[in-house]
């Protein structure tokens, strides 16, 4: 990496597990990947400092952010957004947002069928969306939907290989026929993959605003939104 090359810094806390990566033309330098312990909130800066230092990189250097925009917890998705966003704004970086279920999903592009990412969203409903091929082929069959077990059952492709969070789903998931499920590692979303993805989409012309990133909700708020406030304040680590 040329002294003047710009980094992208790649964040992802839409979940339990969080994960932050650097890297170069979507090419990671360094990762860290970990389910929260206390909060989002409280662990997501450290994170991103160790990453860039374990990079050898200066936070300035960051020219572009690549954030997961959900769906997902309310509290996660808007603590990694507005980092994100606090960041773009104070090094005057780009920002590119990339779904959550896309992400879970792109790993396993080379399937040769139906590839359904899935999560369990509470009040006994599932988020889930659908992708079919790979490289410039790749597309969204099914947008992001929120749909009870039942109703997920009824609509869900068959023959498609089922990833994401799948773990206490397997018994819905098996029961679909042809149904294929990838689980343990293969089944874990991690910022690399956010960082190749989004390096992608920032090649084909994707930006998005860092004052006001489109994060995807399947189902309005339960509490009041907060309101947002990025800024420099972000860097600055607990003691």
């Amino acid at each position: 990496m040329s002294e003047s090359e710009s980094v992208e810094l790649a964040i992802d806390t839409a979940s339990a597990i969080a994960s932050v990566a650097v890297s170069v033309r979507g090419r990671v330098l360094a990762e860290t990947t970990w389910r929260a312990r206390l909060s989002h909130e409280a662990e997501i800066v450290p994170a991103i400092d160790e990453t860039l230092r374990r990079a050898g990189v200066e936070r300035e250097a960051i020219g572009v952010l690549f954030v997961d925009r959900g769906p997902g917890g309310y509290a996660g998705l808007r603590v990694g957004a507005g980092v994100a966003m606090g960041i773009a704004l104070a090094l005057d970086a780009e920002l590119v947002g990339v779904g959550r279920l896309d992400l879970d999903a792109y790993p396993h592009a080379t399937y040769p069928g139906p590839v359904c990412a899935v999560h369990q969203a509470g009040r006994g409903e599932i988020a889930w969306a659908v992708y079919e091929g790979s490289g410039e082929e790749r597309r969204e069959v099914v947008p992001p939907r929120l749909d009870s077990l039942a109703e997920f059952a009824r609509l869900a492709p068959r023959g498609a290989l089922f990833c994401g969070e799948v773990e206490g789903l397997e018994e819905t998931l098996r029961a679909i026929p042809g149904a294929h499920l990838a689980v343990g590692v293969a089944s874990l979303r991690r910022a690399g993959a956010l960082a190749e993805l989004g390096w992608q989409r920032y090649t084909c012309g994707q930006r998005d605003d860092p004052r006001a990133l489109d994060i995807i909700y399947l189902r309005d708020p339960a509490i009041t939104r907060a309101r947002k406030t990025p800024g420099a304040g972000f860097w600055h680590t607990p003691a």
